[in-house]
């Protein structure tokens, strides 16, 4: 469900998808049972650190002893925004029967502070979360390209420096915080 509430328009009709789209909307409109399992999904994933602050890894498989930061991280922060963001949508075309959707986790970022659905403190740290773990994803993936293997998104802890240490910990402790407000927002 969460892949299908973000497809977009790539190629063919537009209007195709602004049909879609409008159609998901008149969906989520007053559906609070959607939203609380959308966020009841959100919250299943839980960021990788332990409670002695030690990274918790991949155990098993070709991947063990790694960290899955695409899983771990980045698609936590995208699901918890995007629960929050299709609260907004609900609200918004069940007032005036119409919304421009958004897919872009930043732009939707960008909307629920524009809508006083986060504060400024929220937004920053929300946005320096999801830009940070996408710059280390992307770094770790280019690093791969440049070595003739096939990118991933398991990263050999050992990998970090001690700046993205520390920043990833603090990413960590951040996402469990918001985890824990959209628990008690919609759950």
């Amino acid at each position: 469900m969460s892949v299908f509430l973000d497809c977009r328009y790539i190629a063919g009709n537009p209007q195709l998808a602004n049909e879609l789209q409008t159609c998901m909307c008149q969906q989520l409109a007053n559906n609070v049972r959607l939203i609380s399992a959308l966020a009841r999904n959100a919250l299943v994933q839980k960021p990788p650190l332990s409670i002695f602050r030690n990274w918790v890894l991949v155990k098993e498989g070709e991947n063990a002893n790694t960290l899955d930061i695409k899983t771990a991280a980045l698609s936590i922060i995208v699901n918890l925004i995007r629960v929050q963001y299709l609260q907004l949508v609900s609200r918004l075309f069940s007032n005036n029967g119409s919304v421009i959707y958004k897919t872009n986790t930043e732009e939707r970022l960008q909307l629920l502070l524009t809508h006083k659905v986060i504060n400024e403190v929220t937004f920053k740290d929300l946005l320096g979360a999801f830009q940070f773990i996408t710059q280390i994803r992307y770094s770790h993936q280019l690093q791969a390209l440049q070595q003739g293997k096939i990118p991933n998104n398991h990263i050999n802890p050992n990998a970090f420096n001690s700046f993205e240490r520390t920043h990833l910990r603090e990413t960590f402790k951040l996402i469990s915080r918001y985890q824990e407000i959209i628990r008690m927002k919609y759950c």
